[in-house]
């Protein structure tokens, strides 16, 4: 049983409401690394091993991780402790942010609920640790896509299902092997859990999974204010042009771009979508436009938002 502020509470049996596993986690945040701790839970050490063994030799320092289910700092030390530097945390819980802040665990943690779009650019991370999370989401989300798009072409996904849940799961990563969005890497056998709590110990295991990141035939670029829109434009003929980064690394050209922008950003996303199209790099398949209600607190308003998808010639 957790010990949070509401009381004792049995968590294998936790839906995938975002909103209630947010209370889940605000009222456990105090307890939660005592009582994980004393249920035997050793899963963030064995994935960050796992990461380690499969991430390039001597490229700790610059390796940029994505630690998303981080609760206070438990699995962001076990990757830190192997040497990354680069590792930026996500939890759904902000008390439990709150802690791996103090902490100073990470680069960044920050708040970010795993059920909806990602804020990070594509290709920003080397990899993506997903540990204990996958229980708290469902199949059908966004999850596993936004896992490739935001890690690089070759970079690594490790994430754990419960052996009680895993089957839901299957279907979708399988199809996403099929269609080269991913290449699995290992998979282990049914490891512990929490073995000294009562809820889990022999009757719910979980299992690594790993995959390695496919090529890339299309990239989502979200346009913001916070740069130019030369930047952006620059950025897009990127995509279709194909690019080197300062290692030498050779990127190919996507076939499909999709650009979006939101409010003010949207003739920023029309300018960099036109000189594509003028240049001869592409085609304008198709341009939406819609009125998405953004909260922000108490407060709830709509704003223009395009999505344009442009195709390579």
């Amino acid at each position: 049983m957790a010990n949070t502020t509401e009381g004792t509470v049995q968590i294998a049996g936790a839906n995938t409401d975002p909103g209630d596993n947010k209370k889940l986690y605000d009222d456990w945040a105090n307890k939660y690394e005592e009582d994980v701790r004393k249920w035997g839970y050793e899963m963030p050490e064995k994935c960050a091993a796992m990461l380690k063994k499969q991430a390039p030799a001597g490229k700790e320092d610059t390796y940029k991780v994505l630690d998303a289910g981080a609760g206070d700092g438990l699995s962001g030390k076990a990757i830190t402790d192997q040497g990354f530097k680069e590792v930026i945390g996500i939890d759904l819980s902000p008390e439990l942010i709150k802690i791996a802040n103090k902490n100073k665990i990470y680069k960044k943690a920050e708040v970010a609920d795993m059920s909806k779009p990602l804020k990070y650019k594509t290709d920003e991370f080397d990899a993506m640790t997903i540990v204990g999370v996958m229980t708290y989401l469902e199949p059908d989300g966004c999850l596993l896509e936004e896992m490739c798009r935001v890690v690089k072409t070759g970079g690594l996904i490790i994430m754990t299902h419960r052996t009680d849940k895993v089957d839901a799961w299957k279907p979708k990563q399988e199809q996403m092997e099929k269609d080269g969005k991913w290449e699995r890497v290992e998979i282990t056998e049914p490891l512990p859990y929490l073995p000294n709590n009562p809820e889990y110990a022999d009757k719910i295991k979980v299992i690594i999974h790993v995959y390695r990141v496919g090529k890339k035939d299309s990239v989502d670029m979200k346009v913001t204010n916070k740069k130019g829109t030369g930047f952006y434009i620059k950025s897009a003929k990127s995509f279709f042009e194909g690019t080197e980064d300062k290692d030498g690394n050779k990127k190919d050209p996507v076939k499909v771009l999709t650009i979006s922008g939101l409010g003010d950003a949207i003739n920023t996303a029309v300018a960099a979508a036109a000189a594509c199209e003028e240049e001869g790099l592409c085609t304008i398949a198709s341009l939406e436009t819609s009125y998405p209600e953004l909260n922000n607190g108490d407060n709830a308003r709509s704003c223009a938002a395009i999505k344009i998808t442009l195709k390579k010639k």
